[in-house]
Parts: C-alpha cells; sequence; structure tokens
C-alpha cells in the first residue's frame, strides 16, 4: 500500500488575527501522517484573485466560511482521497477542473489554497523535509522572511501609495540573528514614528498617518 496515498480530508472555521472567519484544512495519509493548512482572508481584495468564498447572511457579518468548508468534505476531498500528496500537480488540477471556473467561486480559492497547502506539507513530512526544501529541491535554502513593518492604504487608513512596506533582512549566518535584527528594528522605527506622529496604530503592522510616501523620517 502506498502509505502517501490520501485517506481522508477534513476542514474546520477558525479566526484570524482580524477576528475574521478562515479555513483550516486537514490532510491525512494512509501512513498516519496528518497536516494542516489555513487560508489567508484579508480586507483588501484584487479584482484579479481567486475568491474567498464566504456565507452571507448574519452570521459573522457573513463572512463565514462554512460553505466553504462543505465544498471541502463533500467535493474535494472524495475527489482526492487514494491520490498520494506526492503529486501535487495532479491535486491541484484535479481541484481546478472540479470547479470549473476562472477565479474559483464555485468551490472557494480560500478552500482550495488551504487543501493544496495542506498536502504539500503532508509530502514533505512523508519526504521528511521541511517544506521550503521539499518544494524547492536541493539546492533549497532557508527563505529569506520579508516582514511588513508599515501598512499603508485603505488597509491602515492612511494615504501610503502601497499597502505593505516589507524589510528584508539579508546576508545574516542565521535564521535567528534575521528574526532579531528584524524585531530590533520594528522597536526603532516604532519609536522614532511615535515621535513624529503621535500614537502609532498597530494593525498587522504600523499604520502611520503618513500622506506620501515621501514622507521622512525626523532622527
Amino acid at each position: 500500500m502506498d502509505q502517501t496515498k490520501i485517506k481522508n480530508i477534513t476542514a474546520r472555521e477558525i479566526i484570524n488575527g482580524r477576528g475574521i472567519p478562515t479555513i483550516e484544512a486537514t490532510v491525512c495519509c494512509e501512513s498516519g501522517i496528518t497536516a494542516k493548512a489555513a487560508a489567508p482572508s484579508g480586507i483588501s481584495v484584487s479584482d484579479h484573485e481567486a475568491v474567498d468564498l464566504k456565507d452571507g447572511g448574519r452570521r459573522y457579518m457573513g463572512k463565514g466560511v462554512l460553505n466553504a468548508i462543505g465544498n471541502v468534505e463533500t467535493i474535494i476531498g472524495p475527489a482526492l482521497i487514494g491520490m498520494s500528496v506526492l503529486d501535487q500537480e495532479g491535486i491541484d488540477r484535479m481541484m481546478i477542473e472540479l470547479d470549473g471556473t476562472p477565479n474559483r467561486s464555485r468551490l472557494g480559492g480560500n478552500a482550495m489554497i488551504a487543501v493544496s497547502v495542506a498536502a504539500a506539507k503532508a509530502a514533505a513530512a512523508a519526504s521528511r523535509l521541511p517544506l521550503y526544501a521539499y518544494l524547492g529541491g536541493e539546492a533549497a535554502a532557508i527563505p529569506v522572511i520579508c516582514p511588513n513593518l508599515i501598512s499603508g492604504s485603505r488597509t491602515a487608513g492612511n494615504h501610503l501609495d502601497f499597502e505593505d512596506f516589507l524589510v528584508v533582512p539579508y546576508g545574516f549566518d542565521t535564521f535567528s540573528e534575521s528574526i532579531r535584527a528584524v524585531v530590533e528594528l520594528f522597536h526603532i522605527l516604532y519609536k522614532k514614528l511615535c515621535n513624529q506622529y503621535g500614537l502609532i496604530a498597530q494593525i498587522t503592522a504600523l499604520a502611520p498617518l503618513c500622506t506620501a510616501t515621501r514622507t521622512r523620517l525626523t532622527s
């Protein structure tokens, strides 16, 4: 028996850091390997994104994901049972065909991405590799983190031209050193912004009331 074959797929509703429901999928293999993944669910939506399927109605202000969960457990899951988690392309292609829409509006992009990532994590576990190495191959290195330090545009309620301002801590010898550098930079930036603009809201990042990306920080 191929122990990498999918035995069962379930899903549940979880709440993200913004208080918005999203979907978490769990993929279980014949070997007992189990992996979970959650789909992101933000407030900024592009016209060309896959649909983040919501329930509508009064529950959770219409943002519940019970329909997406139902799609995982009654359509996606049964179709993928017996497939190997090592066949990522086949799994993704099957879900795209089941959905049959250009923007994933039937099954929900949130349902599909949660299952896809959970399958990839299960495959990495079956291969006894971290996810980045499983996806990246022999030449893969630990990814460089790119934390968002400043939020702008509609997400943050200010007039910055870009939604996210990321920092890339490149060139450190270890992952822990890069994390430390980002944390220290965050607190220095927070202090400077507070000195210049007053108390700064923290959304997923700092949200100063700047009016242009050309704004300069005072020393």
